[in-house]
């Protein structure tokens, strides 16, 4: 794949597949989980909703392995009631919620394996995610102010991705002169945890 090629790409497969090794394992749980709360009303199974949710804490580090296997064996158990009660539908997109926190790298997302539905959106959420890997941007040291350091905080850790705007503006006002991370900030997205210009601040 060209850098023109991922630019226009809307096929997430083929993207994560070009992404191969180059992804993180942060990155793709990030993504799995970004994926997985689109389907949140089919998690109507708690078990289900935290194996997500540790998903997003062990993408930052913030969960043991003890959580991890007790959220990958609550997350099982509900998609094995589904099955059970023949509820075939919801069974498959629950497997999401599991990947969200497996254990390898490539049990996140199996590059061989066609997502069960994309939606119109998704290729966008894998270019939020991941950026662009043609041209990896860095950042000044000079932006990163103590104001522009706690919106980026803020957006992070609340998912308050409807101020990447604010962001985008007291960056500008400190200097930032970079097009890529200014437009991205202020364009509709989706957006997600993971957000590659929130990372790069």
């Amino acid at each position: 794949m060209t850098e023109a090629e991922w630019l226009v790409c809307t096929d997430p497969t083929r993207m994560l597949k070009f992404l191969g090794d180059k992804a993180s394992e942060r990155k793709l749980r990030l993504f799995t989980c970004a994926f997985s709360r689109q389907f949140w009303s089919y998690f109507n199974d708690e078990r289900s909703r935290k194996a997500i949710q540790i998903g997003d804490w062990l993408a930052d580090l913030l969960a043991n392995e003890q959580q991890r296997e007790a959220a990958w064996e609550g997350a099982d158990d509900a998609l094995l009631d589904a099955v059970s009660k023949q509820d075939f539908e919801r069974a498959a997109i629950m497997v999401y919620a599991r990947r969200c926190v497996a254990k390898s790298k490539g049990e996140i997302v199996p590059l061989d394996y066609q997502f069960l539905s994309w939606t119109p959106s998704d290729f966008q959420l894998v270019r939020d995610i991941f950026g662009n890997p043609f041209h990896p941007v860095t950042i000044n040291q000079v932006w990163l102010t103590p104001k522009v350091l706690a919106l980026a905080d803020t957006i992070y850790n609340d998912g308050a991705f409807e101020r990447l705007p604010a962001l985008a503006d007291v960056l500008k006002a400190v200097g930032c002169d970079n097009e890529d991370i200014l437009e991205h900030c202020r364009d509709d997205g989706p957006h997600a945890r993971g957000c590659w210009v929130v990372d790069v601040v």
